[in-house]
């Protein structure tokens, strides 16, 4: 999370950078520059829809963990026909 939050604030330096950099310096001599930063651009979007991937992943895994252990809770108990409501999906395969 912390990794997230410092790509995404280097992410919006390096963007502010870019629209300051022309003022400061001339175009020929800022191009290189403006390459680097946008491949480091780049490289902190990719690190950040990664980060985002990952934390959307783990948060789903999470819920699908709480609807199993629902689900055969229920189903343990003998009460089927919950364990149907609470989860058809899961009470049609198993």
């Amino acid at each position: 999370m912390i990794m997230l939050i410092i790509t995404t604030i280097g992410c919006f330096i390096s963007a502010l950078f870019l629209i300051a950099l022309p003022w400061i310096i001339s175009m020929p001599v800022s191009l290189p520059i403006h390459i680097v930063i946008i491949c480091l651009s780049s490289m902190n979007c990719w690190i950040v829809g990664t980060g985002l991937a990952e934390i959307v992943y783990q948060w789903k895994r999470n819920i699908n963990q709480r609807h199993y252990t629902r689900f055969f809770w229920y189903r343990e108990m003998g009460l089927f026909e919950s364990a149907q409501l609470v989860e058809p999906k899961m009470a049609e395969d198993y």
